[in-house]
């Protein structure tokens, strides 16, 4: 259920009811693709900041897939996080307005959001900016309920939820969607992903509003009988060259630009505009068979005006992250494997294990065991590696 502080307009229906829907996409090999990832299991990369089947992830979570995002029919992504289990939202109105998510009970500041691995939120309000972040940009989600932080730090409490912006594999395959729904709400989207010899890319922009509805009842303080709407655009994109085998340096970003409107004095019209920017720079790289390393470099923006008849508030946020992860994997013992991890963050500052697990052939994954006695173990592992 959506909460509504008092006074305000109950926003139970949903705001785009599709009524007209075009979708060009010359679709031959996406549709091949997506009936082959229906097939495989879920990965999960944000519980322990590598590659893991999801069941054999021992915290709890939730992967959202593209498909799923697809056939839901939400357009925010609070509305598709309230699906789930453990999250309960409050909004200021109706989409496009202030959000705030609590994942099992935790306070909304008490959550990690990451977009490609780059942190947002407020560093004055303490919460993610939900409302601008454009659900048309996102490919999937992965939620981690419980406590993280020994990997991204003290905030993760609540659980963590990772977006990832969609990816370029395969031939060049353009789209166009165009749809429309109640409250005169409007949409189009349009991109383009593919990969061409060692380059992969992926671009996505989109445009959405809505005239919206009141934000408040009559008889409530503060309450101004105009329409109260949004209008939000965003831009996402990934270029990725792989110098080598198991070589690749990239670039990721989202942009998002959102106006919305809300209600707190009867004769003025308040609003609120917010813009979202995340950048980030990556290498990924095997330096040998046994050894994988990544870099990442990024930076998230989180601007946002109010415009009341009080005046102007302002909050802005800027968070860089510089992380570098590495792991090292012994794949010797019947098929048994050893290895361990460590990474370098300014958020939860230098991390590091060592697991003990059974290694699947097939996925080329295995889970995490118990994390001890890691110097001794770390210098055991390297000394097999490199043979001494």
């Amino acid at each position: 259920m959506i909460h509504t502080a008092s006074g305000l307009a109950p926003v139970a229906c949903k705001p785009l009811a599709i009524a007209i829907a075009v979708c060009a996409a010359f679709s031959s090999p996406v549709l091949a693709q997506t009936a082959q990832s229906a097939d495989l299991e879920p990965v999960v990369v944000t519980a322990t900041r590598t590659p893991q089947i999801a069941k054999e992830v021992l915290a709890d979570n939730v992967t959202i897939s593209a498909e799923e995002i697809a056939q839901s029919g939400q357009t925010s992504l609070v509305e598709l996080l309230q699906r789930k289990r453990g999250i309960e939202i409050t909004r200021n109105g109706g989409p496009g307005t202030n959000s705030s998510v609590f994942i099992r009970g935790t306070d909304t500041k008490q959550s990690i959001v990451l977009v490609d691995g780059v942190r947002v939120g407020s560093s004055t309000t303490g919460g993610a900016t939900w409302a601008a972040i454009p659900l048309s940009q996102i490919d999937h989600i992965e939620i981690v309920y419980g406590p993280l932080s020994s990997l991204y730090g003290a905030d993760a409490v609540g659980g963590v939820v990772q977006i990832f912006t969609k990816k370029g594999e395969g031939p060049a395959t353009p789209s166009i969607s165009v749809s429309a729904g109640s409250y005169a709400t409007r949409n189009i989207e349009a991109g383009v992903s593919g990969s061409s010899g060692a380059f992969r890319y992926a671009f996505r922009a989109a445009h959405e509003e809505s005239d919206g509805f009141s934000a408040t009842r009559p008889g409530a303080s503060g309450y101004n009988p105009d329409k109260d709407g949004y209008k939000n655009d965003g831009a996402s994109g990934q270029f990725s060259f792989n110098l080598a085998k198991d070589q690749e340096v990239g670039i990721t970003f989202l942009n998002s630009y959102l106006d919305s409107q809300f209600d707190a004095s009867r004769n003025f019209d308040d609003r609120t505009k917010q813009h979202l920017e995340t950048v980030a720079v990556y290498s990924r790289n095997r330096f040998a068979p046994n050894w994988t390393s990544e870099i990442q470099i990024g930076q998230s923006k989180d601007l946002s005006d109010s415009y009341t008849a009080f005046g102007k508030t302002s909050f802005n946020t800027t968070q860089t992250d510089a992380t570098w992860q590495n792991a090292f994997v012994d794949y010797m013992v019947s098929k048994g494997i050893e290895g361990c991890y460590w990474s370098i963050n300014p958020e939860s500052g230098d991390t590091a294990g060592w697991y003990g697990h059974a290694y699947d052939p097939v996925s080329n994954t295995s889970g995490w065991g118990e994390w001890r006695a890691f110097d001794q173990r770390k210098t055991n592992l390297l000394n097999r590696l490199w043979g001494r």
